[in-house]
């Protein structure tokens, strides 16, 4: 599933996370090209308060069935998905990607 994913987006924003939701390093057995991988900041800090609270409720979802997808609104107000895809057995990790229409600038929400 993350294979056909990536192909689907091509410009998919990728960060790699632990079974706690924790960004990690991306392994080398995930060839992204040129893909955007969410640097050491939280992902969640690219939503909108109201889609970080849908993507939270998800996780459940991940850890039971190995995937989810949340319609989320990013702080610059672009309409994206988020899918997360529970990669580990092959992987050793959790892929978070964040796709849009239009290009996704990596703009996050004030601390």
């Amino acid at each position: 599933m993350l294979a056909a994913l990536l192909r689907r987006h091509p410009t998919a924003v990728v960060a790699a996370l632990d079974i706690d939701g924790h960004l990690v390093a991306l392994p080398p057995s995930i060839s992204l090209a040129e893909r955007h991988v969410v640097p050491t900041r939280t992902p969640v800090d690219l939503l909108k308060s109201g889609s970080r609270a849908a993507l939270l409720g998800s996780w459940d979802r991940v850890k039971q069935v190995g995937v989810s997808m949340t319609p989320v609104v990013l702080v610059n107000g672009v309409e994206a998905s988020c899918y997360v895809i529970d990669v580990r057995q092959r992987h050793g990790v959790l892929v978070g990607l964040t796709v849009a229409d239009v290009p996704i600038d990596l703009v996050y929400a004030p601390c």
